[in-house]
C-alpha cells in the first residue's frame, strides 16, 4: 500500500443491516386472492428478460462479466456470513425466524422448504399470506436485487425498530434481553470470525504484501530530518511488527494519518549494511496535501520490472515509451542498477535530453542480446519540498525561461450531470465531445516573455499573476517560432479559469516546462549552496568556464564536471551590453537544484514479499492480528472524522468500494480475498456504532430496556430510528457523490 489513506467502507446500512432494521416479512392480515395467471406470466417474462440480459452480458464481455460476478459473490458472501450469525443464534435462542434475505428489495426470488419439496416464487408479493402445514419450514429465504445489504426477519419486529406486540413466546420481544443482545451481536461476531479464518487461510497459502522498505524520502520532510534514507527497512513501528520483523508498508501511512496529532512515532530501522537504529519523528501535513492526511514523507519501494498488465489504455501509454510489459531495467546510461531508488536517483540527476535504459525483455532466452530504449527526460520546473510544497528548480542559481509544454482546451463551468454526460459520450459512446469554449490562444513551444508587468517570469511569478487576475483579462507576451523557423513576439489576451479537478485553482489551460534549448536566464536565486549570481533577466549565457554553450544541457554538463572549482560565466543582454559572473561550484553532489523525470511516467511494480507460515496456530495468530489491525484502523478513522484529523474525502461508500473491489479482482484472486477480509472486519466496526438501524443502536436500546426495566416507548423508538435512517441516508448520498466525483472526474 502506498503512502496514502486507507479506504473505509460505508456504514452497514449499505452492507449488512441489523435485525431491528429489517424490512418486514410477509404482511399479516386478511388472506389475499391467489396470484392471477396473467401476473404469473408477467413474472415469468420478467425473469426471462433478466436471464437473457445476463447471458447476453456474459457472451458480449465474458471477462468483465466474470469479474463482476466475483465481486458480487464476494459481497454476497460477506453479507451472508453476517446474516447467518443473526439467523443461527436466533434459532438457538428459540426465536421464530420468518425470513432470511440476502440483498435488499425488490425481491426477485423466494424459496421455502415444504414437507413435500420446495416452493419457489418469482417476484413474491409481500401482501400474500401463505398457509403453512405441519412440517413446512417456518423460514422463507429471499434474494433481493440490491446486493448491498440483507436482513433476518424475526417474529415481533417492525420497520420502526420497536417490537410488535404478540403473545407468542418465540417472538423476539418476548425472549430474555441477554438472548436478544446475543442475536444482534452475532452478525458482528461472525464477520470478525470470518475475517480471521479468511486471513488465516491466506497466510497458510502465502500472501504477497508490501514490506516497509523506504523507496524514497521527500526533501525537507519529517522522514528526511529524522535520518531515513532509501533502502532502509522498517522492522517495527512503535515497537510493534506484524510477524517477526516484517512490517507492512500500510502501517507507516496509517501511523502517520491516524496517530494523535503531534505524537512522536518511533521506528526501528535496519540499514542496508545491517545496522539497526531507532528514529523518532512526528507526522505533518505536506504543503501540497490534497487529502487532509498527515504524512512522514516516506515513499514505497518498487522493483525494476515494468508491470505485466493487459489493460489497453496502459499498453498504449507504455508503447509510447518504447518499453513493454514485463521488461526488467538493468542499467541507466550503461551504469548497472540494482534497486528502484538507484533508478530514480539516476533519472533525477541526469540533466540530458534523454537517457538510455538497458532492459531485458520478458521471456528472453539466455544469451539473447539486451535491448536499449531511449527515454526522453524533462528537468522539472519545481523541486519538491515537503514543507513549502515546491521550490523553484535552478542550475546553481540560474533559472531558465518558461515554455509552453501542452495546451488544453478550457470547457465552461459544468455541473456534475453535464460533466457525466460528456464523460459518458467520450469514454463509453466514443463520440468526440463538442468544443465548448473558444480555442486556447497558446501554442506548444511558446516561450513566456512577459505576463502582466513581469518580464521573463519564473513559475512562482507566473502563478501569482494568474491568481491576481481572477475574473479579469490577463495580458501575455510569448515568443513564438513559426513553421518557417522565424521567431516573433505575439501578444495574447487570456482570462484565467478554474482548473478542472480542483476547487478554486486558477490556470490558463497550459502546462509549462523549462526552455532548455536556449541558455537564456529568467532570473537568478539565492539557494542553500550559492548566492544569486549578478546576471540580469533575459541575459543569454554565451560561455561557461571559457567554453561556448548552446543550451542549458551543456551548462549543466560543465557545472557537473567542475565540482569544487570556481568558474566564470559570460553573458550578453544586448548587442551593446554584456558581463560576467564568478561561480564557486560546491563539491557536494546534488546541490544543483534540478529534479529530472521521464517525459512520460514509467510504471514500476511495487516491491512485495510473500508472508507465509505452515504452522496453523501461527496462522490463526496472524489472522487474528490482521483482523484486529483493520478493526483498530477503522475505529481510529472514525475517531479522526470527529476530531477532524481525517477528512470525509478519505471515506468510500458502496460505489467507491465496488470500484476498488473490481480493480482488485482484476489484479488477483488472492488479493480480492484479502480485500473481502478487510471489508468484513470494517463492517463489524460499522455495525457496532451506537446509531439506530444498525446493530449497535439495537444493542443500546436493549441495554436501556434492561436498566429501566421496560422497553423504550414505541413512539420514541420510532422517532429515533427514523432520525437514524435520515442520518445514514444523508451520509450515504454524500459519500456516494464523492465516490462518483473521484471515479469519473478525479479527486
Amino acid at each position: 500500500m502506498t503512502d496514502q489513506p486507507l479506504s473505509i467502507p460505508e456504514p452497514s446500512d449499505s452492507a449488512a443491516s441489523s435485525p431491528a432494521s429489517a424490512v418486514s416479512g410477509e404482511m399479516k392480515g386478511s388472506p389475499q386472492p391467489p396470484q392471477s395467471r396473467l401476473s404469473k406470466l408477467l413474472d415469468l417474462a420478467a425473469a426471462l428478460v433478466i436471464v437473457a440480459a445476463v447471458i447476453a452480458f456474459i457472451l458480449r464481455a465474458p471477462g468483465i462479466a466474470g469479474t463482476t460476478a466475483l465481486v458480487l459473490l464476494g459481497f454476497g458472501g460477506v453479507i451472508f456470513v453476517h446474516e447467518l450469525g443473526h439467523f443461527l443464534v436466533a434459532k438457538l435462542g428459540g426465536i421464530k425466524v420468518e425470513a432470511f434475505s440476502i440483498g435488499f428489495p425488490p425481491t426477485v426470488l423466494s424459496i421455502r422448504k415444504l414437507k413435500k419439496g420446495f416452493r419457489v416464487r418469482l417476484f413474491p408479493r409481500k401482501n400474500f399470506e401463505e398457509t403453512l402445514q405441519e412440517g413446512d419450514s417456518e423460514t422463507e429465504y429471499w434474494l433481493g436485487l440490491i446486493p448491498f445489504g440483507g436482513f433476518v426477519k424475526m417474529l415481533g419486529q417492525s420497520d420502526s425498530g420497536s417490537a410488535e406486540k404478540t403473545d407468542d413466546p418465540r417472538s423476539f420481544a418476548n425472549r430474555p434481553i441477554w438472548i436478544r443482545i446475543c442475536v444482534v451481536a452475532a452478525g458482528v461476531l461472525f464477520n470478525v470470525l470470518s475475517a480471521v479464518i479468511l486471513f488465516m487461510g491466506l497466510y497458510l497459502h502465502g500472501l504477497d504484501q508490501q514490506p516497509a522498505v523506504v523507496g524514497g524520502v521527500v526533501p525537507n520532510s519529517p522522514a528526511e530530518a529524522a535520518g531515513f534514507r532509501p533502502g532502509d527497512r522498517i522492522i517495527a513501528v512503535n515497537g510493534k511488527s506484524f510477524v517477526d520483523d516484517f512490517v507492512d508498508f500500510s502501517m507507516i501511512s496509517l501511523a502517520a494519518a491516524l496517530g494523535p496529532k503531534g505524537e512522536t512515532t518511533t521506528f526501528t530501522v535496519r540499514h542496508p549494511d545491517g545496522r539497526i537504529e531507532r528514529f523518532k519523528t512526528v507526522s505533518e501535513f505536506a504543503a501540497a496535501d490534497t487529502q487532509g492526511l498527515r504524512q512522514f514523507g516516506i515513499e514505497p519501494a518498487a522493483t525494476l520490472e515494468i508491470p505485466d498488465w493487459n489493460d489497453p489504455e496502459y499498453l498504449q501509454q507504455l508503447a509510447e515509451t518504447g518499453l513493454r510489459p514485463g521488461d526488467m531495467i538493468l542499467a541507466v546510461n550503461g551504469k548497472s542498477i540494482k534497486t528502484s531508488w538507484e533508478f530514480k536517483e539516476a533519472i533525477r540527476r541526469s540533466v540530458k535530453p534523454e537517457v538510455n535504459l538497458t532492459v531485458q525483455r520478458k521471456g528472453a532466452k539466455p544469451g539473447e542480446p539486451l535491448t536499449t530504449v531511449a527515454i526522453p527526460l524533462e528537468p522539472k520546473i519545481l523541486y519538491p519540498n515537503f514543507r513549502k510544497e515546491q521550490d523553484l528548480a535552478n542550475f546553481y542559481s540560474l533559472v531558465p525561461r518558461l515554455q509552453v509544454n501542452q495546451v488544453f482546451e478550457q470547457p465552461v463551468s459544468e455541473g456534475i450531470v453535464q460533466r457525466f454526460r460528456r464523460w459518458f459520450s467520450a469514454a463509453v459512446l466514443r463520440r468526440q465531445a463538442p468544443d465548448k469554449a473558444p480555442a486556447n490562444p497558446f501554442k506548444s513551444g511558446d516561450i513566456l516573455v512577459r505576463i502582466a508587468d513581469i518580464s521573463f517570469p519564473t513559475f512562482t511569478e507566473y502563478r501569482q499573476a494568474v491568481e491576481n487576475h481572477k475574473d479579469k483579462p490577463l495580458s501575455v507576451k510569448v515568443l513564438r517560432t513559426d513553421s518557417d523557423g522565424q521567431s516573433r513576439i505575439v501578444d495574447l489576451a487570456v482570462q484565467p479559469s478554474i482548473q478542472p479537478g480542483t476547487k478554486n485553482r486558477l490556470w490558463l489551460g497550459i502546462s509549462l516546462r523549462f526552455d532548455m534549448e536556449n541558455p537564456v536566464v529568467a532570473q537568478t536565486l539565492d539557494t542553500v549552496s550559492v548566492d544569486a549570481l549578478p546576471i540580469p533577466r533575459g541575459a543569454r549565457i554565451e560561455r561557461v568556464d571559457g567554453q561556448p554553450v548552446k543550451n542549458f544541457y551543456e551548462i549543466a554538463e560543465i557545472f557537473q564536471r567542475n565540482a569544487g572549482q570556481q568558474i566564470g560565466i559570460d553573458y550578453r543582454l544586448s548587442e551593446t551590453e554584456a558581463g560576467s559572473a564568478a561561480l564557486l561550484i560546491p563539491s557536494v553532489e546534488g546541490l544543483m537544484h534540478i529534479w529530472s523525470e521521464t517525459a512520460r511516467p514509467i510504471p514500476l511494480t511495487l516491491l512485495e514479499e510473500k508472508v507465509k507460515t505452515s504452522n496453523p496456530a501461527k496462522a490463526v495468530a496472524m489472522g487474528t492480528k490482521k483482523t484486529w489491525y483493520f478493526i483498530a484502523t477503522t475505529y481510529l478513522t472514525l475517531k479522526g472524522l470527529f476530531t477532524r484529523d481525517v477528512p470525509t474525502s478519505a471515506l468510500s461508500g458502496p460505489v467507491g468500494i465496488l470500484s476498488i473491489s473490481y480493480q482488485v479482482a482484476q489484479e488477483s484472486f488472492i488479493k480480492f480475498l484479502y480485500f473481502m477480509g478487510l471489508i468484513s472486519a470494517c463492517i463489524a466496526v460499522m455495525n457496532l456504532l451506537p446509531i439506530p438501524v444498525v446493530d449497535g443502536g439495537v444493542i443500546l436500546f436493549l441495554l436501556i430496556e434492561k436498566i429501566k426495566g421496560s422497553p423504550i416507548p414505541e413512539k420514541v423508538q420510532a422517532g429515533v430510528t427514523y432520525a437514524g435512517v435520515v442520518f445514514l441516508l444523508a451520509v450515504f448520498l454524500w459519500i456516494t457523490y464523492n465516490d462518483i466525483q473521484r471515479i469519473f472526474f478525479g479527486p
